[in-house]
């Protein structure tokens, strides 16, 4: 990860979603109502806060995604090891916001997705977005 300077951060308050695969209906492509419902809360929190022309440079995009523990999971369980996979989670952020952050998600040569559970500091559920230059 570049330790370059930040170009956007905010936190999005939301249950996580992990990006669907478009499935086929009627011969037609179409992606799932619930990935479509959280990709447009990402682009219309995202977009309140950016007023920018979307990049188009090398970035670095590094994503928290934040979720509740279970209360059954013994307290010595640290990091949510569950589905859904950190790469769905992360994939759902980056097709959010093309056209709103970034021109297309292909300017992100770098990046990381982390899951953890909530905790005192990221009491809410959702995802953390650090953006930075690569």
């Amino acid at each position: 990860m570049a330790e370059g300077q930040i170009l956007f951060q905010t936190f999005i308050a939301m249950l996580p979603v992990a990006w669907q695969r478009a499935g086929r209906k009627g011969g037609f492509t179409y992606t799932p109502k619930k990935t479509r419902n959280a990709e447009d809360f990402i682009k219309f929190a995202v977009g309140q806060q950016w007023k920018a022309a979307p990049l188009d440079e090398p970035l670095d995009l590094e994503v928290f995604v934040f979720t509740e523990k279970p209360k059954s999971k013994p307290k010595r369980v640290v990091f949510p090891a569950v589905k859904p996979d950190w790469d769905n989670l992360g994939k759902l952020v980056g097709d959010s916001l093309n056209g709103i952050l970034w021109k297309d998600d292909s300017v992100i040569v770098d990046g990381a997705v982390r899951k953890r559970y909530c905790d005192p500091d990221h009491p809410q559920p959702g995802y953390l977005l650090i953006l930075r230059r690569a």
